[in-house]
């Protein structure tokens, strides 16, 4: 049986390539996110009212409540807040990119996104690394994943 490494042996998290990933619902509202990911541009939802940004995307503000939200593009810099080794995992997809390393990046503009650690060694992976944003094509798909700057 092929084991991936034990949990103090060095690795390469998985390449835009191979990492896991299960096909989004999109909608109307979410539609213009997923368009930027496939221009490489990353947005999060900003408000007129208080000046806050946010995601996931909501119609309204979760900080003030206010219904005067856009999207607002972001740089794709930030640093890594928390992150998780995953060795095994039997579900497909998942068990086809051991080990793999899901992620929350806080955003330089605010916001904290849940995503995946790639092209990166795991000597590099650490909570505050800083991060910056890789674009992954899956089929009619593209989505952002983080990788150490």
């Amino acid at each position: 049986m092929n084991r991936p490494p034990g949990p103090h042996t060095a690795f390469d998290a998985p390449s835009v390539d191979t990492v896991p990933w299960v096909p989004p619902i999109a909608d109307q509202f979410t539609e213009p996110w997923w368009q930027a990911c496939r221009e490489r541009r990353l947005l999060v939802r900003a408000c007129a009212t208080c000046g806050r940004t946010h995601f996931p995307p909501r119609p309204a503000c979760p900080h003030c409540w206010s219904d005067q939200v856009s999207w607002h593009q972001v740089t794709g810099l930030g640093s890594l807040y928390t992150y998780s080794v995953v060795r095994e995992n039997d579900l497909a997809p998942f068990g086809a990119s051991l080990p793999y390393v899901p992620a929350i990046v806080a955003l330089d503009e605010g916001p904290r996104l849940m995503t995946s650690i790639v092209d990166s060694s795991s000597l590099t992976i650490a909570v505050d690394a800083r991060v910056e944003v890789v674009f992954v094509d899956r089929g009619d798909w593209t989505f952002p994943a983080f990788r150490i700057a």
